[in-house]
């Protein structure tokens, strides 16, 4: 699938604990996000995050947003689904776009 897509589609996936030494990676990751028309957020694996990781996946889902990209997020784990709502970060992505399983 993502080899059909041209190089269009950025795919984040993520794994384990998400504490501060992720979100620069994501930061720096998210920078060519107008290069993309999709982004996906593969959050399947990762049991909980701490506030500068959702910080950074706030921005990089805005800056995704603002550059008219689509937004996916995949978080079947309910904690880390708690965390992303008391930072706000749910709110930002369409519930058509969000995947719990």
């Amino acid at each position: 699938l993502l080899d059909r897509a041209n190089g269009r589609v950025l795919f984040f996936y993520l794994s384990g604990p998400m504490i501060f030494s992720v979100s620069k990676a994501i930061s720096r990751q998210h920078t060519s996000i107008s290069d993309y028309d999709v982004m996906i957020l593969d959050l399947t694996d990762v049991p909980m995050l701490d506030v500068t990781v959702g910080l950074a996946l706030e921005n990089a889902i805005k800056d995704a947003l603002d550059a008219r990209c689509e937004v996916y997020l995949l978080c079947p784990n309910q904690r880390t689904r708690e965390q992303l709502e008391k930072f706000h970060v749910i709110d930002l992505v369409p519930d058509n776009n969000m995947y719990q399983f």
